[in-house]
């Protein structure tokens, strides 16, 4: 790990946005990991670095400027629907080639998530539950989960304790944002666009011009609409 550095050293901007059940680790763990990200010169945000009383959309305008994110899963996680929310929004992110994404599964196996077994699941379930009139949201949140779970992960039953976590999570932070530095060079966002961003970008302007061609050449290739 390299030398810590003074705060004066921190940059502006979040360059790590740590998404996390806040009831059950905020004055644990998260703390720690956030002082240590903090001693190094690297820029962690959390949400109670918001003033009171700032609109929540916010959050997601950092999650927008961050490089890396954490998503801190643990046994309580889907007990939060702003968690979820965020978990969502950072995926889609990671999806646009805009960000990175950590799962760090604390004190909590892997395939508990993947197959929101247990407390795990049955807490996604009533989230869902408690508003009247059903939703996508569980499909949303399904989605987020099921797609940070592919991505390589941390888990803290491999390490001895807390200190030595936090210290593997650092290793590999470091290394991501220097990865992400190499990829866009000195350039602000956006970047990074993928081939699959830069398809779906022209994909409507295909579908019409083969739509208009074809009515040109042969009207009967164009079927009526059946409506039952």
């Amino acid at each position: 790990m390299e030398a810590p550095s003074s705060s004066n050293d921190i940059k502006e901007g979040p360059q790590v946005f740590i998404n996390f059940r806040g009831a059950e680790l905020r004055k644990t763990f998260i703390s720690h990991l956030e002082s240590a990200l903090k001693r190094i010169g690297i820029n962690a945000y959390i949400d109670s670095n918001e003033p009171a009383g700032e609109d929540l959309h916010k959050l997601f305008e950092r999650i927008e400027e961050s490089n890396v994110a954490l998503a801190i899963l643990s046994s309580r996680y889907t007990e939060s629907n702003w968690c979820l929310k965020e978990l969502v929004k950072i995926m889609e992110c990671v999806e646009q080639d805009n960000l990175w994404v950590i799962p760090i599964f604390y004190k909590l196996d892997p395939s508990t998530v993947k197959g929101l077994d247990g407390d795990f699941g049955i807490q996604l379930w009533n989230l869902w539950r408690k508003k009247e009139g059903r939703d996508d949201r569980i499909l949303k949140w399904d989605a987020a989960l099921q797609g940070v779970t592919s991505k390589f992960g941390l888990v803290s039953e491999t390490c001895r304790n807390d200190a030595a976590f936090v210290d593997d999570i650092i290793t590999h932070v470091q290394n991501v944002l220097s990865k992400d530095l190499l990829l866009r060079g000195e350039h602000p966002k956006p970047r990074r666009r993928g081939a699959r961003a830069k398809y779906w970008k022209i994909f409507p302007i295909l579908f019409l011009v083969t739509y208009l061609y074809i009515s040109r050449v042969s009207t009967s290739c164009i079927l009526p609409l059946q409506l039952d």
